[in-house]
């Protein structure tokens, strides 16, 4: 949720920033399913979210921030 949440901030205020970072949308969309259905989320998606996808996004941020 966080991440997503950072995503909308940056979306807000640095669109150039959000089109490099890869699936920004989808993780700002992930982050809506997080917070508004929780009650029909899908917890593969999420641990394969977490477990595949994860540690790229890190890796990308980290490239963008130096």
């Amino acid at each position: 949720m966080i991440l997503g949440e950072a995503l909308v901030r940056v979306r807000d205020s640095e669109i150039t920033t959000l089109e490099e970072v890869t699936d920004a949308r989808k993780i700002i969309g992930m982050r809506n399913v997080l917070v508004h259905a929780y009650d029909s989320l899908d917890s593969s998606r999420i641990a394969d979210a977490i477990q595949v996808n994860l540690p790229a996004f890190v890796e990308e941020i980290d490239q963008l921030l130096s």
